[in-house]
């Protein structure tokens, strides 16, 4: 339960104004009781919704499932940007209330996220640019402090429950990528985008121009559309944003590559 710092009173108080007390509580205001200088109890309003078995369970399994679903498809249209609105007031609520809590759940919704990703073929989502998508999120809810906190806690604590980042992700190092894994995960600031196996990607959409080498960039001609792919993803046809086409040999079929499927802001408006 969020703590309401002007709601406070020891058990002496508490008996003294119980009468008080209950007509707060009839308008809706909770009462924190406090016993050896903790807070022992509370006095809720009769409307207050209180779970008695497992339905925050099953609400917040729900929650996460479906926000995963979410943020899937906004990272396939162009990337990582913000969890959403939902997620962003549930995980703040989480935090004001129970922040242990918050940070397990967070490692739920990470698995979520990951098997989410894994079962749509692509790779999964580094630390770095998922908890900046909820690291927005969650001002919808929290001030700047306490989501500074709340990182603090996600980084340093996150351990504590299974959850799938390397050690180097939770302390802000790049994630480790294998040979087949040549684009890193982010381009500044943890703006990233998800990835999948090159013999997976199709015509339409779009992956890092090659001109660049392995590098991402935010702009408009870092991006190349796919015009063509062979079944191997191994030859294809990409053009750039000036309308130029070229033929491009992929590092083979099995390699992981940044894609979006949404066109980029103003990509091809010259030409």
């Amino acid at each position: 339960m969020k703590i309401d710092p002007t709601r406070i009173m020891n058990a002496r108080e508490f008996r003294a104004s119980l009468s008080a007390v209950l007509d707060s509580a009839r308008a809706g205001r909770p009462t924190h009781i406090t016993r050896d200088d903790r807070i022992d109890g509370h006095l809720v309003p009769p409307t207050a919704l209180v779970h008695d078995g497992n339905e925050f369970l099953v609400m917040m399994y729900a929650a996460i499932e479906a926000e995963a679903r979410f943020l899937a498809d906004d990272v396939e249209r162009s990337g990582f940007h913000q969890a959403g609105d939902s997620i962003g007031m549930v995980f703040g609520w989480l935090w004001q209330c129970d922040p242990d809590a918050a940070v397990e759940w967070l490692a739920k919704y990470a698995y979520a996220v990951t098997s989410e990703f894994e079962s749509r073929g692509w790779a999964r989502p580094a630390f770095g640019p998922l908890w900046r998508a909820m690291r927005i999120a969650v001002k919808v809810r929290l001030l700047d402090g306490e989501v500074r906190d709340f990182e603090e806690a996600v980084r340093t604590r996150l351990s504590d429950w299974q959850h799938p980042f390397t050690p180097d992700e939770l302390s802000g190092r790049p994630r480790p990528r294998k040979v087949d894994d040549p684009w890193p995960d982010t381009r500044g600031s943890d703006i990233g985008w998800a990835k999948r196996r090159w013999r997976h990607v199709e015509p339409g959409m779009f992956v890092p121009n090659p001109d660049n080498g392995f590098e991402l960039s935010v702009g408009d001609a870092g991006w190349c559309r796919v015009d063509r792919v062979d079944d191997t993803g191994s030859d294809i046809v990409l053009q750039r944003t000036d309308g130029s086409e070229f033929s491009y040999t992929t590092p083979g079929g099995d390699t992981w590559v940044p894609f979006r499927c949404q066109e980029p802001y103003r990509w091809g408006f010259d030409h």
